[in-house]
């Protein structure tokens, strides 16, 4: 090996050296949902991230900070050490012990209930690198970073402010989602606290049975619960408390969805009315297959079901039957 061919590589390890912490490390990921609690346990408050690059795991000493309205620190919780899961799109759940009880999942790293649902800012602290931070409510302190604050009323106990993920590739996390405007980066929805193993937690409520019953059918007419069929890469909702014995406080519904003629293989993704499109599907099909599965799905709090057909053209029939509720 020449002298300048040693220099070369040396001078490209160094190089890799500086750069791939840089991906590879624990700075590309975003805050995606706050939780303020329930009015009947106003204690089961969490934080959620999500990374949008593979090998954002590396957290150790990094802090999530809570602040108050006037924009004084309240609250800093820090890793202990790295997480598991470093895939891209992975999330990570900072949560109260009683948060964690109620959904029946294990968070991430466990905090203290600090999130104030009047006002308030909650950051990811990526240092070196700038906090990555959401505000809310009546919060009143510095805009940098967070621009206007999310819901200025102040968090619905009971919604989560889950991060719109429609600006860049619908469904997934990538920095176009993020503008530095909390009031334009977020919306309310159903909480959804995701883990580091993936596991999705779900509030513990009673389920009530019902007699199985139609609730939707794009085959029949033009309405409301009927035609016409989905249209690809659409979302469309329907508002289905009221409907087959489900009142309009049912906070999730227990189904059968069915797809039939689908004119193109492809997906559905059930999830509530006005919030993002989830990534997982409800149910896969091939062009021109009929085919059902059950599933339990969210509803908005105005008792609204949406429906994605995730094809890249044409239409697909949708049936929904329901068999209980959950409230």
């Amino acid at each position: 090996m020449t002298n300048w061919t040693r220099r070369f590589v040396l001078l490209a390890l160094g190089w890799l050296l500086l750069t791939v912490p840089a991906r590879a490390a624990f700075h590309l990921m975003k805050v995606v949902e706050v939780f303020p609690g329930y009015a009947s346990n106003p204690n089961a408050q969490y934080v959620e991230l999500q990374m949008y690059f593979p090998n954002q795991n590396f957290v150790t000493g990094h802090n999530l900070f809570v602040y108050d309205a006037a924009g004084a620190l309240i609250g800093t919780f820090t890793f202990p050490g790295a997480v598991a899961n470093g895939a891209d799109q992975a999330s990570i759940l900072i949560a109260t012990t009683q948060a964690q009880t109620l959904f029946g999942v294990t968070a991430d790293l466990t905090m203290t209930p600090q999130i104030n649902a009047s006002g308030g800012k909650a950051c990811f602290d990526p240092a070196p690198f700038a906090l990555e931070c959401v505000a809310w409510g009546n919060y009143s302190g510095p805009p940098a970073g967070v621009g206007a604050p999310f819901s200025p009323g102040g968090l619905p106990l009971g919604q989560a402010a889950q991060r719109r993920l429609d600006r860049g590739t619908a469904g997934v996390l990538d920095p176009l989602d993020d503008t530095d405007d909390s009031a334009t980066d977020f919306v309310s929805a159903p909480p959804t606290p995701r883990n580091n193993a993936n596991v999705v937690g779900v509030a513990a409520q009673d389920f009530f049975t019902l007699t199985p019953c139609r609730v939707l059918d794009t085959r029949n007419a033009v309405g409301p619960l009927g035609g016409p069929a989905l249209v690809a890469l659409s979302d469309r909702i329907f508002v289905v408390a009221g409907t087959c014995g489900i009142p309009v406080d049912a906070k999730a519904i227990s189904l059968n969805v069915a797809v039939t003629q689908p004119t193109n293989p492809a997906n559905i993704r059930l999830h509530p009315g006005g919030t993002v499109v989830p990534l997982v599907s409800a149910i896969n099909f091939q062009a021109g297959q009929t085919r059902s599965n059950n599933a339990v799905i969210p509803l908005s709090a105005l008792g609204e079901l949406a429906a994605y057909l995730d094809q890249v053209s044409g239409t697909a029939h949708l049936i929904v039957d329901v068999n209980g509720y959950f409230k």
